[in-house]
């Protein structure tokens, strides 16, 4: 081993280079520890220069969003307490026809479908699914390692969700009692599945992101009598006691009945007995729908029956061919046998409804479509075939329709004996269904609130009327 020895010191010149080097060698250290300390305190202060920013346009939103709500929650205090006047009046509530049993009602259904972004809520099964970049640079990403309120996950949330919401249905919408279905959109992601990644069933992170959503922007369904507590996503220990997130009933006396119910978060991957509605609401179902207590009782649920678009997470097994057109002839990944057996128990309690017009009313497909479901596998239905409908996007951009970014529009799967009555249009727009005790009517509307004005709502006229007559 060379071990050098110190030399010594010979005169100043030897002692001045010396404790020059030593100066010199402290001062280097000075300076790049002075560098690194406002290296940091520079970017601590763009974090909080960025966190600031974030909260302002989070503060002026919200305020922007209370000044268009503003005449909306006047209008509908002063309805509130004039019922509660009335009520503590002792004083009866008017139906709608002044009688004692309503004999009329008209639903519009229009559904919540935004343009899904992956801002980190899982990884995508697609590398072109993954984090869009607009959508980053606009929202930011979310961070799965945190909870969803009370930090930047919440900004992310608020900006992704907000101004795809509350400007059509907070501000469009604000004249009309608006009710939501979740979706794979609400959970922040698409329903795919590679070899790489399957997207669904959603985690406890999507599960968050879903509820916050809910909370933030969607009514949860009410309490029903007619609908178990226990229900998945129901009665939870944040929300009150019956108050139904995922499965929820509207009811107007005893003319119509809505059954409504998403069919991604109770989904499960166990092949032949996987479903997508977990089995207790299954049961429920069936059971509202046996019952004699309402003259109509209508299915929607939001993943349509009656169409496909050879996507994964359907009822059926269809997948787009090489030529462009659905086929069973190759197997679709990761779909689920048992989906479709579910999907036939369900079709034959709707078609077996005593003295019903079998409706069901749906989204998801980006279409406005109307049929008849005449036979379902081995069922058949050509004796009350059951009319199903696609209700039409509101919010539908010109870039988001499924033959623009798929290829493909929805058509009959081949398990289906499909009589096409409407064929989807692939338009923005929207159904009334007027019900009687006999009768219901559905009148199809087109409106593009991109393009017109919502004055013009006023003077619209339905493009296609179908009035459906309750058997004999």
């Amino acid at each position: 081993m060379d071990i050098r020895q110190p030399k010594p010191i010979h005169g100043w010149l030897d002692f001045v280079k010396e404790v020059g080097i030593i100066v010199l060698g402290v001062s280097i250290a000075l300076a790049a520890e002075q560098g690194v300390e406002r290296w940091r305190e520079n970017r601590q202060y763009r974090e909080a220069r960025s966190a600031i920013r974030d909260e302002l346009n989070l503060n002026i939103m919200n305020i922007k969003r209370r000044g268009d709500w503003a005449p909306c929650t006047a209008r509908r205090l002063d309805e509130v307490g004039a019922l509660l006047d009335r009520a503590e009046n002792r004083q009866p509530f008017k139906t709608p026809t002044g009688s004692a049993e309503p004999s009329r009602c008209a639903c519009a259904f229009p559904p919540r479908k935004p343009r899904p972004h992956n801002l980190g809520g899982t990884p995508a099964a697609d590398p072109e699914d993954s984090a869009a970049p607009k959508a980053v640079a606009y929202a930011g990403t979310f961070d799965r390692a945190q909870p969803v309120f009370g930090g930047q996950n919440e900004v992310v949330l608020r900006h992704a969700a907000g101004p795809q919401i509350v400007p059509l249905y907070g501000a469009l919408c604000r004249s009309t009692p608006v009710f939501f279905l979740t979706d794979d959109h609400d959970y922040f992601d698409n329903d795919e599945a590679t070899d790489e990644a399957v997207t669904f069933p959603p985690d406890s992170f999507m599960l968050n992101l879903a509820r916050a959503t809910r909370q933030l922007y969607y009514p949860e369904f009410l309490p029903d009598s007619n609908r178990p507590p226990g229900l998945p996503g129901a009665s939870a220990g944040d929300r009150a006691p019956g108050v139904g997130e995922v499965f929820g009933t509207l009811r107007y006396g005893r003319l119509v009945e809505l059954l409504l119910y998403d069919v991604r978060r109770t989904m499960t991957m166990a092949g032949p007995t996987a479903v997508f509605v977990d089995g207790t609401a299954e049961s429920w179902l069936k059971a509202r729908m046996a019952s004699r207590e309402v003259a109509h009782v209508v299915n929607i649920p939001s993943n349509p029956p009656g169409w496909s678009a050879g996507k994964w997470m359907e009822w059926y097994p269809d997948i787009l061919g090489s030529d462009g057109k659905l086929t069973t002839t190759k197997a679709k990944p990761y779909w689920q046998e048992g989906w479709l057996r579910q999907h036939d128990r369900l079709m034959a309690a709707i078609a077996a409804m005593p003295g019903r017009i079998p409706l069901i009313v749906s989204g998801d497909l980006h279409a406005i479509a109307e049929g008849r479901m005449h036979r379902s596998g081995i069922l058949d239905f050509s004796n009350n075939p059951i009319v199903t409908v696609l209700s039409g996007p509101l919010g539908t951009g010109d870039m988001l329709w499924p033959s623009a970014f798929r290829g493909v529009g929805a058509s009959p799967p081949m398990h289906l004996t499909m009589e096409e009555n409407l064929k989807p249009i692939e338009e923005n727009g929207f159904i009334i269904a007027d019900f009687t005790p006999e009768t219901i009517t559905l009148k199809y509307f087109r409106f593009n609130y991109y393009r017109q004005s919502p004055d013009e709502i006023d003077a619209l006229e339905p493009f296609r009327v179908t009035e459906l007559k309750r058997p004999a």
